[in-house]
């Protein structure tokens, strides 16, 4: 049983990753060279060394609470739940901000409508947050575990206001 609770941990911790595959190896989620980009939008490239580093660090978090021999297990499954039902978000996010080659970038509608799961996302998040400061009792006591989701959190805000920039036509 302790394999199969293992495995299925690791399936949950590596879910951000897991869904956010397909969207990669199809490039759905690039960038035209032509097509307009949110006034703040980094290189193509910092993507490609963030999101990796995000979902480690997602992993690693999971990881050191699935292990911990002092966490209850239900808050345990808070986090299982809450890690599966963000990467859901995330999934919802790539597929209606994928790339769509008849309009070769992505519509008003979509911009509209990855504003509102990238809100929601960042709305979850604050959620999550507040949750490790409650487990925990406070802030400094939930850091072991908040430094794995900051990093994570503060680029959803970043690309909140990407998604904002983009909606309004704040562009480069």
């Amino acid at each position: 049983m302790l394999y199969i609770n293992s495995i299925r941990d690791n399936l949950i911790s590596a879910s951000p990753f897991l869904v956010s595959l397909p969207f990669t190896i199809t490039d759905t989620s690039k960038f035209d060279v032509n097509e307009e980009q949110a006034l703040w939008q980094p290189p193509g490239y910092v993507f490609g060394i963030v999101w990796p580093t995000l979902y480690v660090l997602l992993f690693m978090m999971n990881k050191q609470i699935f292990s911990s021999g002092v966490i209850t297990e239900a808050f345990k499954n808070k986090v299982r739940f809450d890690t599966i039902f963000e990467s859901i978000l995330q999934g919802s996010w790539l597929y209606i901000f994928s790339y769509n080659p008849s309009v070769k970038g992505r519509t008003q509608n979509q911009k509209f409508w990855s504003v509102g799961i990238l809100a929601s996302i960042l709305g979850f998040g604050l959620y999550r947050i507040s949750g490790f400061i409650r487990y925990f009792k406070s802030f400094s006591a939930s850091l072991p575990i908040l430094k794995y989701y900051i990093p994570y959190f503060t680029w959803i805000t970043l690309a909140n206001i990407l998604g904002i920039q983009l909606y309004l036509g704040i562009t480069k």
